[in-house]
């Protein structure tokens, strides 16, 4: 019998990654600085370098510098997400989100590449 309270939902294998990540926070109209801390072609763990208000289910657009050389993110490479969890601590913020959609690149061989 598991008689944890937390029940893990992940569907997508999650790699602990730090890559630098952009986030826009379309209500404030808003981009910050960040860095996953682990990611999956589900979604994906980041901190956020400032605070700022996210709260569950916060629309969101967010980009992921992949390969350590690439320190450049355009708009056109955001990936629309919503944020799950939300927690803001000694001038930084925890955000758990979910892509909208599976990130095919990051199934399979290409995630543990990216590790």
């Amino acid at each position: 019998m598991n008689t944890s309270s937390h029940i893990d939902r992940r569907v997508h294998d999650r790699i602990d990654i730090n890559r630098p990540t952009k986030v826009h926070h379309k209500r404030l109209d808003r981009y910050v600085a960040g860095t996953t801390s682990n990611l999956s072609a589900g979604g994906a763990c980041i901190e956020i370098e400032t605070q700022v208000p996210f709260e569950p289910g916060t629309r969101i657009h967010v980009g992921v510098a992949m390969k350590r050389r690439d320190s450049l993110l355009f708009a056109d490479e955001m990936i629309p997400a919503t944020v799950l969890r939300s927690l803001s601590c000694e001038g930084r913020t925890n955000i758990a989100i979910r892509f909208d959609s599976v990130l095919e690149s990051m199934t399979g061989p290409q995630l543990q590449l990216a590790a």
